[in-house]
């Protein structure tokens, strides 16, 4: 048998061919890829600036596939134990896209930072791709304690008063230019403050008289010439004169089972009181002692779940005339 010879296209034939594929192109476009392919819609890393080092950052990132086959997330994996990472979406179909966020805890650093997260995808071409955050630390401000509480105040205020010391790195550029209370019956007063490593402020509070019955909360605002850090708050609490008062001010249990009782606490200062629990795992009973003095006994319900519990117990005055009293309540539910 003689096969017929393959004949070639002359060139004019070549030319008009190649002219048909060139228009094709520009109408349709390119070819699509062939398999997943992960692209990040915008920035891969973010450039967060200063920052102080109690401040956490949070990011969303958009991973978009540019393929015609399924994208699968394999793993996201943190480049430093600081940094954590979730996806809305592990399968990204063809044109789709998934969320990853990423959160940056600096508080073990000071410096210049570069943290993120590494995504693993079955992008053949591109399988990592890494996104995340560039971040300078400011050296940290201590401030010690962070809170104040002097427990039961007296008519007349407080016996004596408390110190908070703001300790400033010495190659941080700051001054503490005022000291303030949010609040008529507390005062605050300050002095600089030379350590061997450091140096800031002293600030000493006093409860003066006129705080009101039971629980109170106030604010210290410590102002700075530092334009970041513009202001430091010193939180402070203690119970006034009068009002409610819980001994023990909270329950500890070790281990108890569902159904059986896991402590009890007296409350004096108030008539007709009301008694809630912040959980339905734990019941909490009233019973009145004397005038004025009631005993709060507290069990577990029989349904309560095994696990650590965490609760707070809320006694409180209808007429409103006396702040809400809270007990916190913790043990194990065996």
């Amino acid at each position: 048998m003689i096969r017929a010879a393959r004949s070639t296209p002359s060139f004019p034939a070549r030319a008009l061919l190649f002219a048909t594929a060139l228009v094709a192109l520009q109408m349709w476009g390119p070819v699509a890829w062939a398999g997943p392919r992960a692209t990040i819609v915008g920035e891969k890393v973010v450039d967060a600036g200063s920052i102080e080092p109690t401040e956490v950052l949070q990011y969303e990132f958009t991973l978009r596939n540019d393929g015609d086959a399924t994208l699968a997330i394999e793993d996201l994996q943190p480049t430093c134990y600081c940094v954590t990472a979730r996806t809305t979406l592990w399968d990204v179909p063809a044109g789709g896209t998934a969320t990853i966020h990423v959160r940056v805890d600096p508080s073990d650093f000071v410096g210049d930072l570069d943290k993120g997260v590494e995504i693993l995808t079955n992008d053949p071409d591109t399988p990592v791709l890494l996104v995340g955050a560039k971040i300078h630390v400011r050296p940290g401000i201590a401030v010690v304690p962070p809170e104040l509480d002097f427990g039961a105040v007296g008519a007349e205020g407080s016996s004596q008063g408390l110190k908070v010391d703001i300790k400033v790195p010495r190659d941080r550029d700051l001054e503490i230019t005022k000291v303030v209370s949010q609040v008529e019956y507390m005062s605050a007063e300050w002095e600089p403050l030379e350590l061997e490593d450091r140096y800031g402020a002293r600030v000493w509070v006093d409860v003066l008289a006129g705080a009101p019955a039971g629980a109170f909360k106030g604010t210290i605002v410590v102002h700075t010439s530092d334009p970041s850090l513009p202001t430091i708050e010193i939180p402070v609490h203690g119970r006034g004169p009068g009002g409610l008062s819980a001994a023990p001010e909270k329950v500890v249990f070790a281990s108890a089972s569902a159904g059986s009782e896991v402590g009890s606490f007296d409350v004096h200062g108030g008539s007709n009181l009301k008694v809630s629990s912040s959980s339905s795992s734990l019941l909490a009973q009233l019973e009145a002692v004397a005038e004025l003095h009631y005993r709060v006994k507290l069990s577990l319900a029989p349904e309560a779940r095994a696990g650590r519990l965490m609760a707070r117990i809320i006694v409180s005055m209808p007429d409103g005339s006396h702040p809400d009293l809270t007990v916190p309540v913790m043990g194990i539910v065996r």
